[in-house]
């Protein structure tokens, strides 16, 4: 939403009988209790945690209506209901592997690899997601006469952003309105979209993107956009909260003033900050729906030195203190992501240098790729080194362009590395390491400050 139209509605809101709830006064979006529930939730929340200070908790939202009445009358309150379990509950694809054979040991290898995008944002963690009530045990805790609540078993997910990068002059095989729908149409602004599979507005206060590269461009004060329009928000002193209150039923009281690191895309719970941003969009035709989830696109600017080819992207989200959040770890948490790949590129982090097999001078460095070793061959003989990020560039894909079966690259038109290193692993040979054939290292990078 516009900042001009969403000063227009609540211009017009403002005259009428009923009004909107003003940004501090924060609370419950399912019940927006009375006095005297209020009164009775308090005492009932004291005998399990005597010491909590549940004064912000049971009040309203941003976005409940208050009808006030006459003088001398009473003012009532009348909250919209919120679906707020569809942020948590409900079971969508994940980058991150939660089912099967051996997805523990999958998951563990991608968060290896994530390890440091997630130290940089103080050790947040991915979402959890119950996969039937049964995930949740409950036991007697004999010395507090409570009942505790935990989900040890309970996976770990990454929702799966999807994205599509666009060719020049050509048009989006996913189209929608867009935040600017000719600009977006004829594709002179973007160049491509990220899209995030989400629930309601108002469950959760802040959402924001961070990558891997915003580190660097923080760092080496690399603009976000050229005209300086967007920010990548980065607070001082910033820490994620890890408090459980109701034993991890409710998410933490936190500051309420939308500190969050990255670009924010939604603050306050419903204020869409972004011109960039388009909520709800359109669903992604031909593919599987991701209801009861809409998808949140962010749109990419063609002049946006971001994102860099190869790296990951996450969607943060940060709750209103007032939905149950169903044993999340940290706040905010690490939502739904993906790792982002252009047309033609890629990009890996160097892990060895390998030597070249007897009669043979071609350079090849074991990189990890999406989390996922990969003996991959140089072109030339530029030296590289341990730590590095290296370009790579997608042989097969070089004539995307001109085959128009390919169409733009896709989120589904990654190749999926654990089976090729699976397949690696069962394949016999008599050679030191078995180079990816599809996979090129090219000595170039792709932004300097």
């Amino acid at each position: 939403m516009e900042l001009m139209e969403l000063q227009e509605r609540i211009e017009t809101l403002a005259k009428r009988s009923n009004r909107l709830v003003t940004e501090n006064l924060i609370g419950s979006s399912v019940g927006s209790p009375g006095q005297g529930m209020q009164k009775r939730l308090r005492e009932m929340f004291a005998t399990v945690l005597p010491d909590y200070d549940f004064s912000r908790l049971l009040v309203m939202d941003v976005g409940d209506f208050v009808s006030v009445g006459p003088e001398g009358g009473y003012d009532v309150g009348i909250s919209l209901p919120v679906a707020s379990d569809i942020w948590y509950l409900a079971i969508g694809a994940s980058i991150l592997p939660f089912r099967g054979d051996s997805y523990q040991e999958n998951a563990a290898k991608i968060l290896g690899f994530l390890e440091k995008y997630l130290a940089r944002l103080d050790n947040i963690k991915p979402m959890k997601s119950l996969q039937s009530y049964e995930d949740i045990n409950t036991y007697m805790n004999w010395s507090t006469f409570t009942k505790v609540w935990e989900s040890d078993r309970v996976p770990r997910v990454i929702r799966e952003t999807r994205f599509e990068t666009w060719m020049l002059n050509q048009y989006t095989e996913f189209p929608s309105k867009g935040p600017k729908e000719p600009v977006v149409a004829s594709g002179e602004l973007y160049s491509g979209l990220l899209s995030f599979p989400v629930g309601p507005l108002g469950v959760m206060e802040v959402t924001s993107i961070f990558s891997e590269s915003m580190d660097d461009m923080l760092k080496d004060g690399i603009p976000f956009s050229a005209d300086g329009a967007v920010t990548i928000e980065n607070p001082d002193g910033w820490k994620c909260v890890t408090d459980r209150p109701l034993q991890g039923l409710m998410s933490p009281m936190t500051d309420m003033k939308s500190i969050c690191p990255g670009v924010h895309l939604v603050e306050k719970g419903y204020l869409v900050t972004r011109r960039d941003t388009e909520y709800p969009a359109e669903p992604f035709k031909g593919y599987d729906k991701i209801l009861p989830f809409h998808s949140m696109r962010y749109y990419l600017r063609r002049d946006a030195k971001w994102p860099l080819p190869g790296e990951f992207i996450g969607l943060l989200a940060k709750p209103w203190p007032t939905h149950v959040w169903w044993f999340q770890e940290t706040s905010p948490f690490l939502y739904a992501g993906n790792w982002f790949e252009t047309n033609y590129y890629t990009s890996g982090v160097v892990t060895e240098v390998l030597q070249p097999p007897t009669g043979s001078i071609v350079l090849a460095c074991k990189c990890v790729v999406r989390g996922v070793e990969i003996c991959i061959a140089a072109s030339d003989f530029y030296e590289y080194a341990v730590g590095d990020r290296v370009t790579i560039l997608r042989i097969n894909d070089l004539d995307r362009s001109l085959d128009n079966t390919k169409g733009n690259f896709k989120w589904k038109d990654m190749e999926d590395l654990i089976a090729w290193e699976k397949k690696v692993k069962e394949t016999s040979s008599n050679l030191p390491y078995i180079i990816h054939s599809n996979m090129m290292i090219l000595p170039m990078s792709f932004y300097k400050p």
